[in-house]
């Protein structure tokens, strides 16, 4: 008997998606047999709490000027720094850092826009420079 045993255990090991699947029989029964099957189905009534404060939390931050934001943002920062910081915050901090950074991402397109136009000013100018120029050296 042992011997058959012991041969079902070495093909189980041998055969790693025998072994697999026999692992996950063990252990999935153990699972459910110790917990519960209720205590697998997913907790309705917590995402729904999430999205709400997830929202209000969103709501919040496009409210804040970028004064304000900054503001805020350095009071997380310095919470995270010493441990304070709750779960909530976590979340509040990331939108913060998104808001700040698409604001950053505008300014550098606005940035980039002035630097292009700028660039064509000046290319134009220096044009009409040396086309007055070369005027000037052909006259004299």
């Amino acid at each position: 008997m042992r011997q058959q045993e012991a041969r079902s255990n070495s093909k189980s090991v041998a055969d790693p998606k025998t072994f697999a699947a026999e692992h996950r029989k063990r252990v999935g029964h153990r699972v459910r047999t110790a917990i519960g099957a209720a205590a697998l189905e997913p907790k309705l009534n917590f995402e729904p709490k999430l999205n709400e404060d997830a929202r209000a939390i969103e709501n919040r931050v496009r409210a804040f000027s970028t004064e304000e934001l900054l503001a805020r943002y350095h009071e997380l920062v310095d919470k995270r720094l010493e441990g304070q910081l709750r779960y909530t915050e976590y979340f509040e901090i990331e939108r913060i850092e998104a808001h700040l950074d698409a604001e950053d991402q505008s300014e550098v397109s606005r940035m980039n826009a002035l630097q292009h136009n700028w660039h064509r000013e000046r290319s134009h100018l220096v044009a009409s420079i040396e086309r007055l120029l070369a005027q000037f050296e052909t006259s004299h």
